[in-house]
């Protein structure tokens, strides 16, 4: 499932579209998050916002897998916006621990996957698989659209 969830704020200034997005994932779903500082900068940004995730130009690009999923730089090491995110995370205890106590109470299940992927199978990954998944399960029967914030003007 995917959440896209917006919220509608005013810090002590109005402007048409002042935009924070963070995007986080879980196992059993995807969260885009956008803040806007006003209701017209949602209502201006949310059918491209909605447009980028459900259509992307880029899921099959090779650059764009390269730069955002991974690759390897000419001096041998290993890069991506994904991998570099994982790679920080996988071998640290926290991160040990929770994957340990997964396996043994969720086994068989898809929440003992790590959700970001483990930097393994991050290498193995191609520019198609990332495409026929994002096709596969970005789609509007599994988007849920969450509005919050002050609401009254729109």
């Amino acid at each position: 499932m995917l959440v896209l969830w917006c919220a509608v704020s005013y810090a002590g200034f109005r402007t048409t579209l002042c935009v924070r997005m963070v995007v986080f994932i879980g196992v059993q779903y995807t969260c885009y998050t956008a803040v806007t500082a006003g209701a017209e900068g949602m209502l201006a940004l949310m059918p491209c916002f909605v447009d980028h995730v459900l259509r992307p130009t880029k899921t099959g690009d090779p650059d764009a897998f390269s730069s955002e999923v991974y690759h390897c730089r000419p001096d041998g090491k290993e890069a991506g916006v994904v991998f570099s995110e994982m790679k920080a995370r996988e071998l640290t205890e926290p991160d040990m621990l929770d994957r340990e106590m997964r396996n043994a109470l969720l086994k068989d299940t898809l929440l003992m996957n790590e959700s970001g992927g483990m930097c393994d199978a991050i290498r193995k990954l191609t520019p198609d698989e990332i495409h026929r998944y994002h096709k596969r399960f970005y789609c509007g029967a599994n988007v849920s659209v969450v509005i919050g914030g002050q609401l009254a003007d729109l």
